[in-house]
């Protein structure tokens, strides 16, 4: 495949149309990564539009929330005082935390989203950038496999 051939099949794939599309799941991705990976299927993205706006919302998310974090949880805090807790709920995160460390928050990072995980890993005091580094990490390992299987269910469909 030659360079012009590469290039025109780059164009093709990210349209300037889809702009709207694109930042719109970034934007979902960035507060709920599966929200935004459902509105990337819905959209009729190509498998490497998938992979790159939920990735990009996602690394974005993280990056704002590392940055910002505890910025947030002060203001959060002030506006919606917790509730009491039961103690076993707390003991669960440690617990976990404990046994699974930065790689567990990491890989279930998609699914309780990208700011809760970081909220988390700020909490039992990780440093930023190994926050970064796994969640950035664990969010593009998750960005192939769904958009791998969002391409293989099309296959199926076929």
């Amino acid at each position: 495949m030659d360079m012009e051939h590469s290039l025109f099949l780059l164009v093709k794939i990210f349209s300037v149309e889809n702009i709207p599309a694109y930042l719109s799941v970034i934007g979902t991705c960035m507060l709920k990564y599966l929200v935004g990976v459902i509105l990337a299927y819905t959209q009729d993205f190509h498998f490497w539009e998938i992979v790159s706006t939920i990735f990009v919302g996602g690394i974005l998310g993280v990056f704002l929330f590392v940055s910002f974090g505890t910025v947030i949880r002060k203001f959060l805090l002030k506006k919606f005082p917790p509730k009491t807790r039961s103690l076993s709920s707390a003991l669960k995160w440690a617990r976990f935390w404990r046994k699974y460390g930065i790689v567990g928050v990491s890989v279930i990072a998609p699914f309780i989203s990208p700011m809760l995980a970081v909220f988390i890993a700020l909490a039992f005091r990780e440093k930023p950038e190994r926050i970064v580094r796994f969640v950035g990490t664990s969010l593009l390992i998750w960005s192939f496999l769904f958009a791998f299987f969002k391409h293989q269910v099309q296959i199926w469909l076929q």
